[in-house]
């Protein structure tokens, strides 16, 4: 009688995969006669699994590794319910939020697109600025501020940005600067009151995703361009060699 893993070699040489209970060999006994043995044998099987998780910017695992990235070749050896081993492969999916922001004069801006957003102000124990959900956001006055960002079932915050003399510093595209219409049907039409250099224009929308470059390495005092998507609020980026701003419009 014999029980094994997948495979057993016998003493007839013979390396068995599967159950067997007819195999004979021929020893001889005490007596010098024959002593024919019948095998018995059992042969249990390893098994394999796979384990899907989903976690957000790192995952312990049974194997006691924490990972940070996604990961689908790890394994880990258990015992299954024969006895014999039972292979574990992780199938781990790490959701990560991109947290760094880009700060704009007196408008920081997270990099992350595509999520949800809300802004707070780090001065007032990171209390919520209402109505603040959009990718970026404008100072109205001095203050610590930062972003709790929300995607693929994650969430993370930025660090705090401070900002000084808000509303004393302002991009300076001249005093004849002006985007026009705003709210508008799509036409936009942007007056630099000055002419610059290496002009390009990004285009926004609300949820941080580049949705047009209208402009790029340009030189003119005047740009004009149609925002193509639906109704909504959408944020325009003007860089130039000496200037940059971002400003909000809204389509309805």
């Amino acid at each position: 009688n014999q029980t094994a893993c997948n495979s057993y070699t016998w003493i007839d040489g013979i390396t068995y995969a599967s159950s067997n209970n007819t195999s004979t060999h021929t020893l001889t006994n005490t007596a010098g006669c024959d002593s024919i043995i019948t095998l018995n044998l059992t042969i249990n099987h390893s098994t394999t699994g796979a384990d899907t998780q989903t976690a957000c910017n790192n995952f312990t695992w049974i194997d006691g590794i924490t990972y940070t990235s996604t990961n689908s070749t790890a394994t880990h050896a258990l015992i299954n319910s024969a006895g014999c081993d039972s292979i574990i492969t992780l199938n781990l999916t790490i959701n990560s939020i991109d947290t760094s922001v880009i700060v704009n004069t007196h408008t920081i801006s997270a990099n992350q697109s595509g999520a949800t957003y809300q802004w707070l102000d780090c001065s007032s124990g990171f209390s919520i600025i209402a109505n603040e959900t959009n990718f970026s956001y404008t100072a109205t006055i001095s203050g610590s501020y930062a972003v709790k960002i929300t995607i693929n079932g994650c969430t993370d915050t930025s660090s705090c940005i401070t900002l000084t003399d808000v509303g004393i510093t302002e991009p300076n595209f001249g005093s004849d600067f002006k985007i026009y219409p705003n709210p508008t049907q799509g036409k936009i039409s942007i007056s630099l009151g000055n002419s610059y250099q290496n002009i390009t224009v990004h285009v926004f929308n609300s949820v941080g995703q580049i949705i047009d470059i209208p402009i790029k390495n340009e030189s003119t005092d005047y740009i004009e361009f149609e925002i193509t998507g639906e109704r909504g609020v959408y944020f325009i980026q003007i860089q130039t060699e000496q200037e940059s701003g971002l400003w909000k419009v809204v389509k309805d």
